[in-house]
Parts: structure tokens; C-alpha cells; sequence
């Protein structure tokens, strides 16, 4: 566009009427930037300039809008025009210092992704519970002491990263969750799964690294299309019989536990297994067992260095 120095130069003016003016020459030429110009990057990545095009009703640039990202570092409080982008797919504000989500968000309708990692948040905005398209969250690094239930009401939620928390237990209304297929708990203060960790049945990843684990739930089993399991860094002692169940397990991990010897149903995982990761503590008779019924199976021992 022949203009679009001119216009540029009106939106970096510190003066709002250029910005309007800016505005106003593009909706009279009924023309866009791209995302990848720095004109767009103007009208979209400043609230107060976005605000404005929401304003004058720019919805040429505002239906073209699929992705919002914060640049501020500092940034407390989420700018509530985000929540009017009824085209945005995607929502990325990780570290800065947000607090609170506003009360709209749930007006996103078309959103499938948000990285929230990275922030100070300790709870949701009941309206979080309508963003029926979303998918994949990362909400990891927050102050979260449980999965809040606008989570667990998510119902094409398929990948949760809750890692670096201080969730403590999960409910029994995890069941819910019916479409998640990667679930990342590591790093939390979890003692015990409930039973109802049966139920997602989707589940293909499972990490649950440096918790407080001391049991597995027996249902751990019913996970039939389970290919990664990761318990490192635990106070497991034993593995549940129902592990053996576990028929499309790719890759289990139990190094950094008090485990020395395992339920004979784990040699049921010979025609799946790739990985296994031991602990340091295993017998050594029962290791060489193990060598000998999953020969396709690379092993490998560490030892507990603590915790992190």
C-alpha cells in the first residue's frame, strides 16, 4: 500500500487523534496490514490502540484477529477488549504477572489454544467454563492448589498442563474430562490419584514427575490407550497389579522411587514397551529378570538425588 508509511508513522504519533485518523484511512480504503507487518503489530499488540479499533468499529481488522499474545512484562490485569476478538483461536500470555482473568473470556468461542504459564493465578472467572472450542491449555507455573472445575467442565479439552503448581488432589469430577489425551501434573504436591483417573480413557500421556505420590490407584489400568507414563520422582514402593493392563504403553518411567521389586504383570508389556526407566534401588535379581522377559525393552537405573 502506497500509504502505509504515512500510516505508520500516525499510529507511532503519541497524539490519539493520529491513531484515529490511521484508522480511519484504512477503513475508507477497506484494506488490513498483515500479521506479520509492523502496522498490524500497532493497532494490535496495544490495548489502547485496539481498544480504539473496537471503538470506531474496525471489524474488517477485528474479524481477522485469530491470535493475541501480551507483550508487557509487567502486565497485571488482561485488557478486557481481548474478550470481543471473536475470531481469536489463540490466547498467549505467559510470563508476566497477571492476577485474574476477566469475567468475559468466556465469550471466546472459537478459541482452541491459551498459554496462561507463568503468572500469578490462583483461580478462573466462572465464564472460563464456556470456551467450548478450547483444546489445549498451558496454565503452567501458576498458584494452583486443585484443577479448577471451568477445567473440568472443558469438554473438548484435550491437552492440560498444570505443572509447577501446588495442586494437592485432584476430585473425583476429574471423569469429566472425557477428551483429554495429554495430562502434566509434574512438580505439584499430589499424594494420591483418585479412582476416577480410570475414566479418561483418551489419556495417551500421563507425567505426574516430583509429587508426593506414595500409592497408585488400581484403576490406573483401565487407561487403554495409555503410551507415556511418567511417576519419576515419587514415594512409590510398588507398582498396582492392574499396571500389566496397560496394553499400548510406550514408555514408563518409576526412576526416583523406593521400588525394588515389580508385580510379575508388568512382563504383560513385552509387546508394547520401548522404554523403561528404573530406579536405582531395584534388585538386582529382579532387574535381570525383567532383561530377560522384555528383551525389546531398553532399561535404564538412577539413583535419588532428592527432591527439586
Amino acid at each position: 500500500m502506497k500509504h502505509y508509511q504515512q500510516l505508520l508513522d500516525l499510529l507511532q504519533s503519541p497524539d490519539e487523534s493520529n491513531h484515529r485518523l490511521a484508522i480511519s484511512m484504512m477503513q475508507s480504503y477497506k484494506w488490513i496490514p498483515q500479521p506479520n507487518q509492523a502496522l498490524y503489530q500497532q493497532l494490535v499488540f496495544d490495548s489502547t490502540k485496539l481498544e480504539l479499533c473496537l471503538r470506531m468499529k474496525f471489524e474488517k481488522l477485528l474479524k481477522s484477529i485469530t491470535y493475541w499474545g501480551a507483550s508487557e512484562k509487567e502486565l497485571v490485569i488482561i485488557p478486557s477488549v481481548i474478550c470481543d476478538l471473536d475470531a481469536l483461536q489463540e490466547l498467549n500470555i505467559a510470563q508476566c504477572k497477571i492476577v485474574e482473568l476477566p469475567y468475559q473470556i468466556g465469550k471466546l468461542l472459537k478459541l482452541q489454544k491459551i498459554s496462561l504459564n507463568n503468572n500469578l493465578l490462583d483461580e478462573l472467572p466462572p465464564s472460563f467454563a464456556a470456551l467450548a472450542a478450547l483444546k489445549e491449555l498451558h496454565i503452567n507455573n501458576n498458584i494452583f492448589k486443585s484443577i479448577p472445575k471451568e477445567i473440568i467442565l472443558l469438554k473438548s479439552l484435550e491437552r492440560l498442563d498444570m505443572s509447577h503448581n501446588n495442586v494437592e488432589s485432584l476430585s473425583a469430577e476429574i471423569r469429566y474430562m472425557r477428551n483429554l489425551k495429554v495430562l502434566n501434573l509434574d512438580h505439584n504436591e499430589l499424594q494420591y490419584l483418585p479412582d476416577e483417573i480410570g475414566d479418561l480413557k483418551k489419556l495417551e500421556t500421563l507425567s505426574i514427575v516430583n509429587n508426593e505420590l506414595r500409592a497408585l490407584a488400581y484403576p490406573i489400568g483401565q487407561l487403554e490407550h495409555l503410551k507415556y507414563l511418567n511417576l519419576s520422582n515419587n514415594y512409590l514402593s510398588e507398582l498396582p497389579e492392574s499396571i500389566g493392563q496397560l496394553s499400548q504403553l510406550l514408555h514408563l518411567s518409576i526412576s526416583e522411587n523406593p521400588i525394588k521389586m515389580l508385580s510379575e504383570s508388568i512382563f504383560r508389556l513385552a509387546p508394547t514397551l520401548k522404554k523403561l526407566d528404573l530406579p536405582d534401588g531395584i534388585d538386582n535379581a529382579f532387574l535381570e529378570t525383567l532383561k530377560r522377559k522384555l528383551p525389546n525393552t531398553e532399561m535404564s537405573t538412577s539413583v535419588r538425588v532428592g527432591r527439586l
